[in-house]
């Protein structure tokens, strides 16, 4: 779950998506019953974002796009760790939530567009947890000392993981 989590937090600092917290402590149920097992609290989506539409502005197609690689950074970076996880049990909200947004990006439900699109986010989404793996372990130890991370917090055990020595 940390990793999980810890996924998420790293592609928003690294995409620019502002987030209040990552938290491992389990919350409310979800609409299917379920417990969360942990979340990031992103900040408000910024109006000049979500007025006029997806498609109607460059900057809330990139906003969106930049959004979308964070919100299934998490199942990556799981699947790094459990590469033989069920896919669909431990990332049903994030692959909604991102294929909902391709939806209405695209204005329309699934199609070859919106599932190509999808393919597309999912393979950066891996790329950024790859190139970025040591950040993302740190940040999940960081979660598992410390159980809930700030933006702040998150940023200082990304920068400490950079400057880290093997010995």
């Amino acid at each position: 779950m940390a990793i999980h989590e810890a996924g998420h937090a790293v592609a928003a600092i690294l995409h620019d998506i502002p987030l209040k917290h990552v938290t491992i402590v389990p919350t409310a149920a979800d609409a299917s019953g379920g417990p969360y097992d942990g979340h990031v609290k992103l900040k408000p989506v910024p109006a000049r974002y979500n007025y006029g539409g997806f498609k109607d502005s460059p900057a809330s197609l990139d906003f969106w796009h930049r959004r979308l690689i964070m919100i299934l950074a998490g199942p990556a970076a799981h699947k790094k760790l459990h590469p033989h996880a069920h896919w669909f049990g431990y990332a049903r909200g994030d692959i909604g939530a991102a294929s909902e947004i391709i939806r209405d990006i695209h204005q329309c439900d699934a199609s070859p567009v919106t599932r190509a699109h999808y393919k597309y986010i999912e393979v950066l989404a891996t790329a950024c947890i790859e190139n970025n793996w040591k950040e993302i372990e740190a940040v999940a130890a960081a979660l598992i000392e410390h159980s809930t991370l700030s933006e702040d917090q998150v940023r200082n055990a990304m920068n400490k993981s950079r400057y880290c020595i093997a010995a």
